[in-house]
């Protein structure tokens, strides 16, 4: 560096110029840094807008799929009034029924309409038999199955059957296993 002494026109124009050029990359720099962070942002900001479109879009499908869910389920107020509806014509029923019937006739019919519509509101709660429920069992009961068959094997081998021949009926050939029994 230049002593102060020696301050001339030429040399301060010089250490001026290298301070300019210190500044100048200083900022090309900082101007690099801010460009890119933009281009960051505006990146991430277009990829935040296509996630959203995509949701309301899925979204968009949800509610057809709503709509066709609430077509095919009837309400509560048309359930309760089938429902009324039935326990009416069952009381009208009974009523009938009674008047033309001898008691135990009726108790009959009674128990039998009582059990059809307990099986009938079942059968609108769900109350079914699915394929899953008949393979769940099926599958237990082979599980069972396997396990005894398994643990009979495990406990040893088993020994061969014997058979009880009376001195009248002939061995089957070869079989190790029959007893003969003496009169």
């Amino acid at each position: 560096m230049i002593e102060k002494s020696e301050w001339t026109i030429s040399t301060l124009k010089e250490h001026f110029e290298q301070q300019l050029k210190a500044l100048e990359s200083k900022c090309k720099a900082d101007t690099d840094l801010l460009t890119s962070r933009a281009n960051n942002a505006a990146e991430a900001l277009d990829k935040q807008a296509r996630e959203y479109e995509r949701r309301l879009s899925d979204l968009n499908g949800e509610a057809g799929r709503i709509k066709e869910a609430n077509a095919r389920n009837v309400s509560r107020e048309v359930y309760e009034g089938d429902k009324k509806s039935d326990d009416e014509w069952k009381r009208r029923m009974e009523g009938l029924v009674s008047d033309t019937v001898g008691q135990s006739e009726f108790r009959s019919y009674k128990d039998s309409t009582s059990t059809a519509l307990t099986l009938q509101a079942g059968s609108r709660e769900g109350m079914k038999v699915t394929g899953q429920t008949v393979l769940a069992v099926i599958l237990g009961l082979a599980a069972i199955a396997g396990i005894v068959f398994g643990i009979t094997a495990h406990s040893g081998s088993l020994p061969a059957p014997i058979i009880y021949v009376t001195p009248s009926t002939p061995p089957p050939p070869g079989d190790p296993a029959t007893v003969k029994v003496k009169p």
